[in-house]
């Protein structure tokens, strides 16, 4: 839970074993003592979001993407983190087993099938009270990951 802003994403829910969809951003204000206005907090960046998921037992994120909320465009998704990660073996930090971004019309989709629309979710996640759902989808993927260990000396 967001202490400061008196605020949970996770209110509810259990997402254990289970992959989540979230929007990219802090919820939208004016109000700079809600998620600091208009500027970024670090609840809002893509990061957090992924560590956030991973404390509360996801085994994936998926982040929707709108150029808008996130003040850059899909192709600087596409282009970003395609090189080797580097990990500590010792970390005890919970890990997501995927962790990636969507395209805004792919979330519109899964929505869509799912007997809402993405622009209500939208409207509604970023007013208090919010509370996510579990969606009647099923997510189906392939990761394919090289683990190469390494060691240097100290």
């Amino acid at each position: 839970m967001h202490q400061t802003f008196g605020w949970d994403d996770y209110a509810g829910l259990d997402v254990k074993g289970k992959v989540i969809l979230c929007i990219v951003g802090d919820p939208p204000s004016d109000d700079p003592k809600f998620f600091g206005g208009k500027a970024l907090t670090y609840y809002g960046r893509w990061t957090y979001k992924f560590e956030e998921a991973a404390r509360h037992g996801a085994i994936g994120a998926l982040i929707i993407h709108r150029t808008d909320l996130a003040s850059y465009g899909w192709d600087v998704v596409e282009h970003s983190n395609t090189g080797e990660k580097t990990y500590l073996a010792e970390d005890a930090n919970p890990k997501l087993q995927a962790a990636s971004w969507i395209q805004l019309d792919i979330a519109k989709k899964i929505f869509e099938a799912s007997s809402t629309t993405l622009e209500a979710v939208f409207e509604t996640a970023g007013k208090r009270g919010f509370q996510g759902a579990e969606l009647p989808v099923r997510l189906q993927a392939h990761v394919e990951s090289t683990i190469r260990p390494s060691s240097r000396p100290m």
